[in-house]
């Protein structure tokens, strides 16, 4: 599973390209997503579509960018970005995406086991080398798959990622920060920016998984807005799926 992380990092900086975000809004609406067979529950923003049901192309285009070994569960966007992409537009709301990896989505993980499974995701996430793995998996077989997704040839060159930053790494979750320069081409249209990406994973009722928020870095900007939008994520998705006091999810 350690290894699957530092792919996931490759899918994290691809799966950015559409998915543009920058402020937020505090979550509203509770959705139940099933992992491995359990009903799971997320809490997004009031006003958000689910992208497969509402927002298929989108959906698309993020299952497209995760690795075979990523099950992309579900897309959130805004409904007023979702008509901003419509007309060519770049997304004005952060991002939302739960993901859950195809080995480990059948089995349940006990405290003990999510206790010794988050230091290896902390380490694999200190040694990673987002470059090296963009390397590995071409800039070009990105775009097109991204191509393939949308129907347009799409030009795609991804600049110095660096390593993802391990903020908290707790009793419930892993959760990092990292930056990442895109240069797009699409349609005619150029474009350049830096999406920050923030990213956890956690147990929620014996089920691991990824959940991750995408916004547009703003020049001179932290990353605070994105860290408070993933912890708030997070957190909530806890409270929702916390079982009993045995649970992982229910772990100190």
């Amino acid at each position: 599973m350690s290894g699957n992380v530092g792919r996931n990092a490759r899918a994290l900086a691809f799966g950015l390209v559409v998915l543009f975000a920058s402020p937020f809004a505090w979550a509203q609406q509770v959705v139940a997503l099933q992992v491995g067979g359990k009903d799971l529950r997320f809490e997004v923003p009031d006003g958000y579509l689910r992208m497969s049901v509402d927002q298929p192309t989108l959906f698309e285009i993020a299952k497209a960018a995760a690795p075979p070994t990523n099950r992309v569960v579900e897309g959130f966007v805004s409904e007023s970005d979702a008509k901003r992409m419509v007309m060519g537009g770049i997304a004005e709301q952060a991002s939302y995406q739960v993901q859950a990896l195809h080995n480990a989505e059948p089995l349940d993980f006990s405290a003990a086991d999510w206790d010794a499974l988050r230091p290896i995701l902390v380490k694999t996430l200190g040694e990673l080398d987002a470059n090296a793995l963009t390397e590995s998996n071409s800039d070009a077989s990105a775009a097109k798959r991204l191509g393939d997704a949308i129907g347009t040839k799409v030009d795609l060159d991804f600049g110095d990622i660096g390593k993802p930053l391990v903020y908290q790494a707790t009793g419930d979750s892993v959760r990092f920060l990292m930056l990442v320069p895109i240069k797009i081409a699409a349609g005619g249209v150029e474009r350049q920016l830096v999406v920050e990406c923030a990213g956890a994973a956690l147990p929620l009722a014996g089920k691991v998984v990824f959940l991750y928020v995408y916004r547009q870095h703003g020049e001179g900007e932290d990353s605070s807005a994105s860290r408070t939008v993933l912890d708030h994520f997070v957190e909530r998705a806890i409270a929702l799926n916390k079982t009993d006091a045995s649970s992982p999810a229910a772990s100190p």
